[in-house]
Order: structure tokens, then C-alpha cells, then sequence
């Protein structure tokens, strides 16, 4: 059985693997916002529309995905 998770627990999701690699996700209704913390101020990285698409921004800024390989 496939388990179903609603934006709001991808979100809680994301947030907490941006946490663990310097970063945070901003959440502005429609729009999910990545920044990475830094000393001086935070940089915004970039933004996403959907919950499924700042789960894949976040897991390849944070250099968990493999890089594709070319032929």
C-alpha cells in the first residue's frame, strides 16, 4: 500500500532537510521559497510553486541526488 502525504507534511518534510543542510523554506501561500543561511544575510536560492517541487529543489541543492550521467 502506497502512503498518501498532503503538502503540508511534504513541506514539514523539506523544512527540516533545508534545516539540516544550512538552508530554510519559506512558505508564501502559492509559493515556496528556498534561502541559505549565511553570516552576513540570507541569499535566496529560488522558488518553487508546488510542494513536489521544492522537495526536488531542496534534495538537489542540498547535493543528496546523483548527477545524471551522460552518454
Amino acid at each position: 500500500m502506497v502512503r498518501r502525504h498532503s503538502d503540508s507534511q511534504k513541506v514539514k518534510e523539506v523544512q527540516q532537510l533545508a534545516k539540516e543542510h544550512g538552508m530554510f523554506v519559506v512558505d508564501k501561500g502559492t509559493r515556496y521559497l528556498l534561502f541559505r543561511k549565511m553570516d552576513v544575510r540570507n541569499v535566496c536560492i529560488g522558488t518553487r510553486s508546488s510542494a513536489n517541487g521544492i522537495r526536488q529543489f531542496v534534495t538537489k541543492c542540498a547535493g543528496l541526488t546523483c548527477p545524471r550521467k551522460r552518454t
